[in-house]
């Protein structure tokens, strides 16, 4: 499809990690048409929705840090070189689901360089937030763990 499309799904992945929200399934996402496109090709996702720092809540019984398996070989149990290291996902991780999804390493790269750059700026919108002091707490240790593993290569 649309390379930019395809860049936008990526992104959220992504975020969805980021922030911890392990409910992001595909029903939560949807492809648009804009008004006179008769190509095969989608313009773009539509708005994102439902998506929350869901394992900032109290889920002891809820183990999955992503709804869906990042890559294919994970249903047969079969993890990256970098999964089987650490035991999470990784940069290395994101990478291998960037290309699989036709991107270019240098924007997979580029784009979680940026990520990890605003780290500051998520920690304060955590802070100025109404969240219980708790949750807030949790969902900062979240990103900071994540923002960390997106370094991992």
């Amino acid at each position: 499809g649309k390379a930019v499309v395809v860049f936008d799904f990526f992104c959220r992945v992504i975020h969805a990690y980021i922030i911890g929200n392990n409910d992001m399934h595909l029903k939560n996402l949807s492809l648009q048409k804009l008004t006179g496109n008769t190509s095969l090709y989608y313009d773009c996702l539509t708005p994102n929705y439902d998506c929350l720092f869901t394992e900032a809540f109290d889920t002891s019984s809820i183990s999955n840090v992503l709804a869906l398996d990042l890559l294919d070989d994970e249903k047969n149990g079969v993890f990256s070189n970098a999964y089987e290291k650490y035991g999470f996902y990784t940069g290395y991780d994101f990478k291998i689901f960037g290309q699989k999804l036709g991107l270019r390493e240098n924007l997979i790269t580029q784009f979680m360089k940026t990520v990890r750059e605003k780290e500051p700026i998520i920690m304060d919108f955590i802070n100025c937030s109404k969240m219980p002091v708790k949750m807030k707490s949790k969902a900062e240790s979240i990103i900071s763990e994540r923002m960390k593993a997106l370094s991992f290569e």
